[in-house]
């Protein structure tokens, strides 16, 4: 392929994560060093209030125990080994706080902030989309009602969305921050208690539940969110074009093969989310791509 005159921003997904545990401050310098534009962590609310940066509920796949993540403090969460179960080259890696990956990334990369529930709220969708009007913009009213709702499905997820708001309006001035979540809850917090604030909606075209892909993008296009990331299954060249005809961007997820990337720039997709930043970059470089989304 010859020529394109742009270029998808690269996210490192958990940091560099191919190369150093993910969602370790480790993988989240690599991701620095390997030029990544973007990286991408995932964040859950501790017991005392703090936003650890983790993937799973729980520990289990860095400890013997499998306490949930909720019902610990940060404090204790700071004493496991968060990178010897990826190379003895880790061993004493901790878990980061929030504030502490921001710091780190300043002004040299921007961050991609997923918020993780406790529960898979996916299903929740369609709980939403009942309580709300078709329109082509929400009134008051219905921010009302779809915050009361959001509270009765998950109010673990408001607070959680909560604190991530904060914390994101204390480093906007220092560093380029998305929110992104697959719960529909923390996207209608968003949407209506930090409309300045970019959030992208997180989704899947699965078998389970019935319609969830059509209730994903239409409870999006309700809420405004900025944009859909989705994962390379659910990829198609008129979904992307779709999501540009309605004003909004698209990132792919999770992206690792030359073939897959390709499939990306023939989509348009804006963003690749990939544990191979550097790898990503030759492949588009190789491809022509001249400039870059960010």
């Amino acid at each position: 392929m010859t020529g394109l005159s742009w270029k998808p921003a690269v996210i490192a997904h958990r940091g560099a994560s191919s190369v150093a545990p993910e969602n370790t401050m480790a993988a989240f310098e690599k991701a620095v060093e390997l030029g990544a534009d973007w990286l991408e962590l995932d964040c859950r609310l501790t017991r005392d209030g703090k936003l650890a940066v983790i993937h799973d509920p729980d520990i289990a796949r860095i400890s013997a125990k499998n306490t949930c993540i909720a019902e610990m403090y940060m404090s204790d969460m700071r004493l496991l080994d968060a990178g010897s179960w990826f190379s003895r080259d880790f061993i004493g890696e901790c878990i980061p706080t929030l504030e502490e990956v921001l710091t780190l990334a300043g002004s040299r990369i921007g961050v991609y902030v997923e918020i993780k529930s406790v529960l898979d709220e996916v299903p929740l969708i369609s709980n939403m989309l009942e309580v709300v009007e078709d329109g082509q913009s929400l009134s008051g009213n219905d921010w009302e009602i779809l915050m009361a709702a959001a509270n009765r499905l998950s109010a673990d997820s408001v607070v959680t969305a909560r604190v991530v708001i904060d914390i994101i309006r204390a480093y906007s001035s220092r560093c380029r921050i998305v929110a992104q979540s697959f719960s529909p809850v923390v996207a209608t917090v968003f949407r209506h208690e930090a409309p300045e604030l970019r959030f992208e909606f997180l989704g899947a075209d699965l078998p389970e539940p019935p319609n969830i892909w059509q209730h994903y993008i239409e409870y999006g296009r309700r809420i405004n969110v900025s944009g859909f990331n989705i994962n390379k299954e659910s990829m198609t060249e008129k979904r992307v074009k779709e999501f540009h005809e309605m004003g909004k961007t698209c990132a792919v997820w999770v992206v690792n093969e030359q073939e897959d990337i390709e499939a990306c720039v023939r989509c348009d997709a804006d963003a690749i989310i990939t544990n191979k930043p550097d790898f990503c970059h030759e492949v588009l470089d190789s491809m022509g791509a001249k400039e870059n989304f960010c």
